[in-house]
């Protein structure tokens, strides 16, 4: 059986009319449905990097524990107030979009294969690691840097 392609490059936006690409087999059906903990992640991944994109910084703090954590190659913050001063500075100083390529789910993490277009530098690969809280919002975040591609 061909896996459906989990997310679409629509600026951030993950379909969620795709969400039944992985997680477990309907065997009445003979299709794939996704768990509601991939669900729920997925939606709240796609409501960061909406917000991310937004520069909303009130959206994505709503998408965050109390306890949140934010580890990339340059910032390190924690606690929710500290992530977004962080994510705003981080916001305010390029012309940034993210295109999230795809999101793997392992509960109670995901990992999101991101492209950061950066206006007048580039396209930059990143792995961002999710750890998510019962209730569904994001208790941590690891980016992880990739190649930085000229020219976007």
């Amino acid at each position: 059986m061909q896996r459906t392609h989990l997310a679409h490059r629509v600026g951030c936006h993950t379909r969620h009319d795709d969400l039944e690409g992985a997680g477990r087999l309907n065997e009445t059906e003979g299709e794939t449905m996704a768990s509601d903990f991939e669900t729920r992640c997925r939606a709240t991944i796609s409501a960061y990097m909406d917000a991310f994109n937004g520069k909303d910084l009130d959206a994505l703090g709503r998408t965050l524990t109390d306890d949140v954590t934010l580890v990339d190659w340059d910032v390190s913050a924690s606690g929710r107030a500290e992530v977004l001063a962080t994510t705003g500075r981080i916001v305010s100083g390029a012309s940034l979009r993210i295109t999230v390529r795809d999101i793997l789910v392992s509960e109670p993490s995901a990992a999101a294969d991101i492209v950061i277009s950066i206006e007048g530098t580039g396209e930059l690969e990143v792995i961002d690691l999710f750890r998510f809280a019962p209730d569904g919002r994001i208790r941590s975040v690891r980016a992880f840097r990739g190649p930085l591609h000229a020219g976007a």
